[in-house]
C-alpha cells in the first residue's frame, strides 16, 4: 500500500486548475486593423487551427503535470510492504519493550513497571509474547513465542540498571519482530516515559501494528542531585572541593550536602531555588591517612525519590604527573649535568599547589629507546647535535603531535641549528658566541607582551627576571617566522618559539649552567619552564570523567597507558577506579535526573504509522524512516518533476521557433 509522510499536502493537487487558467489566458486573439481598402491585399493562406490548438494542448499537458509530481514529491509517498505471512500457526503476537534504563529507579518506577508488564501478560492470553529490556541498547530479550513461563520469569528477574537511556536498539529490535511475524500485532511500551529518552524515536510500526504505551512514572515529581564535584589540593594539605548541586524540580528544595574522604567529613544545608542550581564550596583539613580511603571522595546528599544522582564518586589526589624526559650529550661529559639537575628540581618540584612532572634523564645515544607517547616535554640540553638524523625525525613527530621540546646551545650551535632548520623544527643561524667581557648590556630587557609569559614578568620591578646577569649566550639571528618571546637588553633573542603541528618547539640562546648564566637560580626559573610546559599538558590530563556505560575512549586521550584491563564497554557501576595510573571516576548521567516526560499519547501517535499519515504528530525525521520492504516513490516523483520541468522548456522553446 501507499502512504504519505503528509498526505494534507495533496490537496494542492486541486491547484492543477491553475495552469490551464494560464493556458487559457495567453492564448493568442486576433487583432482587429482598421484598413481603408481590402483591394490591395493579396490573398494568403490560412494556417492549420488544428496543429496549433495540438501543440498548445501538449505544453498545457507537461505543465499540469509538472506540477502535480512537484505536489507528490512534497508529500513524499512511499510503497510499503505488506507484513510476511506468520510462522506460528496465525497466533497474533506482542512485544513488551521496558524501559531499563537508569531514571526507573526513582519513584517507584521499576515495581509499577513490572505490575504492568504482569497486566499485559494476563491480557494477552493466547498471544505470542516476547520481552525487551532496554536501557543504552538492548539489556536482554526474549523473542515472541516464548513460554509463558520463561516471560514472566524475565518480568520477575527485571531491574533496571545505571546506564543513560537510549530505546532505539530496543524498539528496532521489537519492532522487526512484529513486522516479520503475524499480520496481528501489539506493541507494547512500558517506560516512566522520560523526555531524555523518547523525544525523538527513529523508528516506526507498519500498517496494522498496534501500539500501547503504558505510563510507569509520575508527573510532578521532586530531585535534587549532584552535578559534578572537583577537589583541588590546598598548601596545608587539606582540599577545597566544589560540589555542583542542581535542583530539577519547580519548587524550592533544601537538601544536607556531605563530603567524606576517609576520616574527614564536612556537612551543609543546600537551599535551591527551582529549576536552578547551586556552587556550594567545603574545605576538607590535612589527613595523616597514606594515600588509599584518603584521596577517595564521596559527595552525598539527603536521599529523595530518585537515589542515583544523590551520590557522587571523585578523587582528591593520585593524579599521574606529567612526564618530561631530559636528554644529555653523553655519559662522558659531565658539564652537562649541572643544568640537568637545575631542570630537573624546577619539574619536580610542586607550584601554586599544581604538582610537578615526573623526570627522567637520558643521554642521547638511548632516545630512540624511549616511549615518548606517555611524554609530555623534552629538553634537549645542549643535546641536539649528539642526536642522529632519525631522532630527529622522532623528535619532529613528537611536536607535530602537540609534544614540546626545549633545547640550549651544545659543543657545535651551528651544527644544531643547521639540523634542526633542516628538519623545519627552528629557523635560525649562529653568529657566535658572546660574553661580559665584550658586551656589558647582557640583561634580559623585554618580554613580548603576547606571550603566556607576559602575565608572570608584566612589572620589571616585581621580577628577578631582569635583574641576572648572562655571562656567555649565543647570538641567533631568527627567521620573520619565528616568534621571540624574550630579548637581552641589546635586543638579542634569549628565547624563541616556532610552532610545528600541535606542538612547540622553544630555543634559549643560553646554557643552564652557572658558567652561561644566573638564570637557574632565579626565582623565575621555575615558573617560566612550568608555564611553557602546560601547553604540552592538554585538558584531558588527569582524573578521566565517565558516566556509567562510556568506553574509555570516551575519556579523550589516555597518553600511552594499556586499555586492555579496562572494559570495553565502560564500567557498569558507579564508583572510583583505576586504569593503571590513572584514576577513573564513573558517575550516573546526569540526563536521567531529569523530571521532564513526554506525554503517552504523543509518543503512540509518533511510533504509529497510519497515526503518522495524519500529518498531526509525525515529525519529517519519523516520517522519513522506513521498513526493509518499503520504497521511498518520492524519489522517482523527484525524477519526474526535474524532467517535466526540462520537457516543458524544451517544448515552450521549439514550438517559439514554429512560430
Amino acid at each position: 500500500m501507499v502512504t504519505f509522510a503528509y498526505p494534507w499536502l495533496l490537496w494542492g493537487l486541486l491547484a492543477l486548475a491553475g495552469p490551464l487558467l494560464l493556458h487559457l489566458l495567453n492564448r493568442q486573439r486576433p487583432r482587429m486593423l482598421v484598413f481603408p481598402s481590402i483591394r490591395f491585399l493579396t490573398r494568403a493562406q490560412l494556417p492549420r487551427e488544428g496543429r496549433r490548438r495540438l501543440r498548445d494542448l501538449l505544453l498545457l499537458l507537461l505543465r499540469m503535470m509538472t506540477f502535480a509530481a512537484a505536489i507528490l514529491v512534497m508529500a513524499r509517498p512511499t510503497w510499503v510492504a505488506k507484513p510476511a505471512a506468520s510462522t506460528s500457526e496465525g497466533r497474533p503476537q506482542a512485544v513488551l519493550l521496558l524501559d531499563g534504563s537508569a531514571s526507573m529507579h526513582g519513584h517507584g518506577a521499576a515495581e509499577r513497571a513490572k505490575a504492568l508488564a504482569l497486566t499485559e501478560i494476563d491480557a494477552l492470553d493466547g498471544w505470542d509474547i516476547g520481552v525487551v529490556v532496554t536501557d543504552s541498547a538492548v539489556a536482554s530479550s526474549l523473542a515472541p513465542g516464548a513460554s509463558t513461563a520463561a516471560i514472566r520469569a524475565a518480568i520477575t528477574d527485571y531491574a533496571p540498571s545505571h546506564l543513560a537511556g537510549n530505546p532505539q536498539e530496543g524498539l528496532q529490535q521489537a519492532l522487526t519482530w512484529l513486522n516479520a511475524g503475524a499480520s496481528q500485532g501489539r506493541l507494547v511500551i512500558i517506560s516512566d516515559l522520560q523526555r531524555g529518552d523518547w523525544a525523538s524515536p527513529s523508528a516506526m510500526a507498519a500498517p496494522g501494528l498496534e501500539v500501547a504505551v503504558r505510563d510507569a512514572g509520575q508527573d510532578g515529581v521532586a530531585n535534587v542531585g549532584i552535578s559534578s564535584v572537583r577537589g583541588m589540593p590546598l598548601p596545608n594539605g587539606g582540599h577545597r572541593v566544589l560540589v555542583v548541586v542542581r535542583n530539577y524540580s519547580a519548587i524550592s528544595q533544601e537538601r544536607v550536602l556531605t563530603v567524606t574522604a576517609g576520616n574527614r567529613q564536612q556537612r551543609q544545608t543546600v537551599t535551591l531555588a527551582p529549576l536552578r542550581q547551586q556552587r556550594v564550596v567545603l574545605l576538607l583539613p590535612g589527613s595523616d591517612e597514606p594515600g588509599g580511603e584518603a584521596s577517595q571522595g564521596l559527595a552525598s546528599l539527603e536521599r529523595d525519590g530518585y537515589p542515583l544522582d544523590d551520590d557522587y564518586h571523585f578523587w582528591l589526589g593520585d593524579v599521574p604527573a606529567p612526564r618530561a624526559l631530559l636528554v644529555m650529550p653523553g655519559e662522558t661529559d659531565p658539564a652537562s649535568e649541572e643544568p640537568a639537575f637545575f631542570v630537573h628540581n624546577a619539574l619536580i618540584a610542586e607550584d601554586g599547589g599544581v604538582p610537578g612532572f615526573t623526570v627522567e634523564t637520558i643521554t642521547a645515544d638511548l632516545f630512540q629507546e624511549v616511549n615518548l607517547a606517555a611524554t609530555q616535554a623534552i629538553f634537549l640540553l645542549g643535546a641536539v647535535e649528539s642526536l642522529a638524523p632519525a631522532d630527529i625525525d622522532v623528535l619532529r613527530h613528537f611536536v607535530e603531535s602537540g609534544g614540546v621540546v626545549f633545547a640550549t646551545p651544545g659543543a657545535a650551535p651551528n651544527q644544531a641549528l643547521r639540523a634542526l632548520r633542516q628538519a623545519g623544527l627552528f629557523e635560525a643561524q649562529g653568529q657566535g658566541l658572546t660574553g661580559s667581557s665584550r658586551d656589558v648590556s647582557l640583561g634580559i630587557g623585554w618580554v613580548n607582551p603576547d606571550c603566556p609569559l607576559a602575565g608572570l614578568y608584566g612589572n620589571p620591578q616585581e621580577s628577578d627576571l631582569f635583574m641576572f646577569s648572562i655571562r656567555r649566550m649565543l647570538r641567533l639571528s631568527v627567521e620573520p617566522s619565528m616568534q621571540v618571546l624574550i630579548k637581552t637588553l641589546d635586543g638579542l633573542p634569549f628565547l624563541a618559539e616556532k610552532t610545528v603541528g600541535a606542538g612547540r618547539f622553544y630555543y634559549f640562546s643560553l646554557d643552564f649552567s652557572l658558567g652561561w648564566s644566573d638564570f637557574p637560580l632565579t626565582t623565575s626559573f621555575l615558573p617560566t619552564l612550568r608555564e611553557l610546559c602546560l601547553v604540552a599538558v592538554p585538558p584531558g590530563y588527569g582524573v578521566k570523567r565517565l558516566v556509567c556505560g562510556d568506553a574509555p575512549s570516551v575519556a579523550g586521550e589516555w597518553f600511552g597507558q594499556d586499555l586492555s584491563a579496562a572494559p570495553a564497554e565502560g564500567w557498569p557501576l558507579p564508583g572510583l577506579y583505576r586504569v593503571g595510573a590513572w584514576p577513573v571516576e564513573v558517575n550516573v548521567s546526569n540526563r536521567e535526573s531529569m523530571t521532564d516526560r513526554v506525554n503517552a499519547d504523543d509518543l503512540r501517535r509518533s511510533l504509529s504509522r497510519a497515526d503518522a499519515g495524519r500529518g498531526d504528530a509525525a515529525s519529517p525525521a519519523i516520517a522519513g524512516s522506513m521498513g526493509s520492504g518499503d520504497q521511498p516513490w518520492w524519489k522517482v516523483c523527484a525524477w519526474c518533476f526535474a524532467l517535466l520541468l526540462l520537457g516543458e522548456a524544451a517544448a515552450r522553446l521549439w514550438i517559439g521557433n514554429r512560430g
